[in-house]
């Protein structure tokens, strides 16, 4: 089987040899409506979709690398996206159930297909808890997975407020997932 020539991404990249990185400038609506902004979701042709599919069940025939951008750029199924909103759903009232309040942006676009559809930043991932994670020195402030790294390397995590705030921490660790590590060898959160 031929490869698939796939062609380069224009909001990503790589760019051609020698051209120089474009200067981005943020519109002044970029803070307040950065959904606007996403990319178009990715077309593919029928090749790509193969490739994709055989990628997800491990056939590589069609070249590693090549397979697995295809199957990035596929994006979710329907299915995923089913999933994801159940999950989200659940999570959204424990939410509300602690008193505690999830970032309007970070809802709108968990709940939208259409813009989980259109992300694409280089292997960092939406990643749902499967539980919500007390802070052990405030139990009063809970930890939210929010993005996972593809490799397993990185995670960000929304640190909720009983006052209604939140930051965006970064971790090591997955906290809020289940079963990732064997029993005994669980990081410590605190």
């Amino acid at each position: 089987m031929q490869r698939v020539n796939l062609p380069l991404c224009p909001f990503l990249g790589p760019l051609a040899d020698g051209q120089p990185q474009p200067r981005t400038i943020l519109p002044p609506d970029y803070e307040t409506q950065p959904f606007k902004y996403l990319p178009p979701k990715i077309v593919q042709s029928d090749a790509e979709l193969d490739l994709a599919a055989r990628y997800e069940k491990g056939n590589f025939s069609g070249g590693y690398v090549t397979s697995q951008i295809a199957f990035f750029r596929r994006g979710p199924s329907a299915e995923q996206h089913q999933e994801r909103r159940a999950k989200f759903r659940r999570l959204k009232a424990e939410v509300f159930r602690r008193g505690l309040v999830l970032p309007k942006a970070f809802v709108e676009l968990v709940e939208s297909d259409d813009y989980v559809s259109r992300l694409r930043h280089n292997g960092i991932w939406i990643q749902l808890p499967d539980d919500l994670v007390p802070l052990p020195s405030d139990p009063e402030h809970t930890l939210f997975l929010i993005f996972g790294e593809g490799q397993g390397c990185g995670y960000w995590l929304l640190l909720l407020a009983p006052d209604g705030g939140h930051v965006v921490t970064f971790s090591e660790h997955p906290f809020g997932l289940r079963n990732i590590y064997a029993g005994g060898y669980e990081p410590d959160l605190a």
